[in-house]
């Protein structure tokens, strides 16, 4: 949709298949750079936790 930005990754298992996602959707006028730089950041620790959780090789996968 028109206005909306969105964010998002791959929560990894052992096999390094992807098996849930991290996201949020904002309105885009309420996202700064900075923001988007901080959200980013977030989701790709939250991803990457959750995957060394189920298992993930971190070493190996192509995490962003």
């Amino acid at each position: 949709a028109d206005g909306i930005i969105c964010f998002g990754a791959s929560v990894l298992d052992s096999r390094n298949m992807p098996i849930a996602g991290v996201a949020v959707s904002l309105l885009a006028e309420d996202v700064s750079e900075k923001d988007r730089e901080r959200i980013i950041a977030n989701i790709r620790r939250i991803a990457t936790r959750l995957s060394a959780r189920m298992g993930a090789d971190l070493e190996r996968a192509r995490l962003p």
